[in-house]
């Protein structure tokens, strides 16, 4: 029976164990079909309440605006932004208030709290995002203490619920001396009713700065610790931590934080400030008024006097200027009525002139030309030309490169004689013209990029002539070439036919020919005078 009831036993545990097993199975597939939408939705905008100190500076503070500012603020708000979290900010008085509306649920994070212990039972953390040491101050003119030793049977503040009454509690040989807030442990110190405060170095400094008090403490001795900085989570919220993280560790390192930092933890301000020099000079002055105050209370009755009289020339000297201002005023008037009549007269003659005018400005920029222009140069406007170089208005780069040696250039030291030159028009076409500028600038020399006007006359025709001229001359020439003739009387010689030239020399007749044109003799005999003299030779045939 006792075998029995043993086997019966071991049954039953065995049952027991499949049992067991099976629902650890079944809960742990649940658990992972529910936390599936989760890991889906991870990345998904979710909005959070974030829980700030009212002023807890560099860290936590408040704007004029009512809005929260500080380094944890912006640290926040770029993971918010790395990881689509959408921030709603409630803010408290004390960090007690702050730590309970994280444990209750009415917050989701603390941006920004030291990791200790206790707040570990409380909260979960992200990844580090800064380090404060702690460190113990006094009042500046103190000289005793120089240690946490020195603390012994001393009036210590610290701050509730701060990492400095942890470090506090277990001395039993120091009176520590608990607020809710730095703001009123700070003046305790500087009023003489406690000995130190240990604090965070960081915020301290920053308040008491912003308070104008920062001459008036010191921080002795060495750090007594470092506080690791991150930011909080209830214990339960594991999906929201685990996305703080992710951004955390994108941002600590970069560029971004290394911005952060720096501009809420820059170089504390030196003692002597803008507002504590103009202070300091504003008692002097102050101090120098009242002394020449007396000094010059025997001769006020004197100065009112003089004042009098001073106000007296000045009345009269207002009403002068008055008198002169409106005088001033009506040639102004009148002045640029007639500049405009005049300037209007110039605008029509330079619309209207028969010669092109163009203006360049700059590095040889087409500024400003009349229609004459545009007529020679082939456009419809000279609006055409508005964004042209003097290339445009060139047939090569070489002949470009030429006129500004030859021609541009001397309009630095002289007016540029006319001459005649060869332009493109927009059809690429060459036209004839006839070109004279002129620097705008009066100062030699000039300064050519303050302007330049050219005047310019289209010459097509007159060329067209010349050339015509020049080729009936070059034909005339060649045919004068060709055939010369000699012509008045000549002296010549009844029997020898010889002939006397000019100077009374008597010449042969071939010779004289020759020399006065371009006939070449070759000798030979004709027939008469082969009969003659030659009869026995045949040398004609009948």
């Amino acid at each position: 029976m006792f075998q029995a009831a043993t086997y019966s036993l071991k049954s039953n545990k065995r049952l027991c164990s499949i049992k067991t097993y099976f629902i650890f199975w079944m809960v742990f597939i649940s658990v992972f079909i529910l936390s599936i939408p989760c890991l889906v939705n991870a990345l998904e905008s979710i909005r959070v309440k974030v829980g700030v100190l009212k002023d807890f500076p560099p860290q936590y503070s408040i704007s004029k605006s009512g809005e929260p500012q500080g380094f944890a603020i912006e640290i926040i708000e770029t993971i918010a932004r790395l990881e689509n979290l959408e921030i709603e900010y409630r803010i408290y008085d004390t960090w007690a208030e702050m730590f309970e509306a994280l444990k209750t649920g009415h917050i989701d994070l603390i941006p920004n709290q030291g990791i200790t212990k206790e707040r570990k039972q409380w909260f979960a953390f992200s990844d580090p995002v800064e380090t404060f040491p702690v460190s113990i101050f006094t009042r500046s003119n103190e000289h005793q203490i120089s240690s946490i030793k020195s603390l012994f049977g001393k009036q210590v503040a610290v701050v509730k619920l701060n990492i400095g009454e942890v470090l506090v509690q277990n001395e039993s040989s120091i009176i520590v001396q608990k607020y809710e807030h730095v703001e009123d442990a700070l003046f305790n110190l500087l009023s003489g009713n406690v000995d130190a405060l240990i604090f965070p170095e960081p915020v301290l400094w920053k308040l008491a700065t912003n308070a104008g008090i920062a001459d008036k403490i010191k921080v002795v001795g060495r750090p007594l610790t470092e506080i690791l900085r991150a930011i909080s989570v209830a214990k339960d919220n594991q999906m929201l931590l685990n996305r703080i993280n992710m951004a955390v560790e994108k941002l600590i390192g970069s560029d971004e934080y290394k911005q952060i930092f720096t501009r809420w933890y820059g170089q504390p301000e030196p003692y002597w400030n803008v507002k504590r020099t103009a202070g300091s000079l504003m008692a002097l002055l102050i101090v120098v008024v009242v002394f020449m105050g007396l000094w010059r209370y025997h001769s006020m009755n004197l100065l009112n006097k003089k004042l009098q009289k001073s106000l007296d020339k000045l009345s009269t000297a207002e009403e002068q200027l008055r008198i002169s201002h409106d005088t001033l005023e009506r040639q102004v008037k009148e002045r640029t009525f007639q500049l405009t009549e005049v300037i209007g007269e110039l605008e029509t003659l330079f619309n209207n002139s028969q010669v092109g005018i163009m203006v360049f400005k700059g590095e040889h920029v087409f500024h400003k030309g009349n229609q004459r222009l545009a007529d020679i140069l082939g456009y419809a406007t000279p609006m055409e030309m508005k964004r042209c170089s003097m290339k445009n208005f060139q047939l090569t780069e070489e002949r470009l490169h030429d006129f500004i040696e030859r021609y541009y250039i001397q309009l630095k030291n002289k007016e540029m004689n006319q001459i005649e030159y060869q332009l493109k028009r927009k059809d690429g076409t060459s036209v004839w013209c006839t070109l004279s500028g002129k620097a705008l600038d009066t100062v030699i020399p000039a300064d050519l990029t303050k302007g330049v006007v050219w005047m310019v006359d289209d010459i097509s025709r007159k060329k067209q002539d010349e050339i015509e001229r020049e080729r009936l001359l070059l034909k005339l020439q060649n045919a004068l070439s060709e055939v010369k003739q000699l012509s008045g009387l000549l002296p010549i010689c009844m029997h020898c036919k010889m002939i006397r030239d000019d100077k009374g020399y008597w010449n042969q007749i071939e010779a004289y020919i020759h020399k006065h044109s371009d006939v070449e003799f070759s000798h030979s005999i004709c027939s008469d005078c082969a009969k003659k003299y030659y009869p026995d030779v045949d040398l004609y045939d009948d």
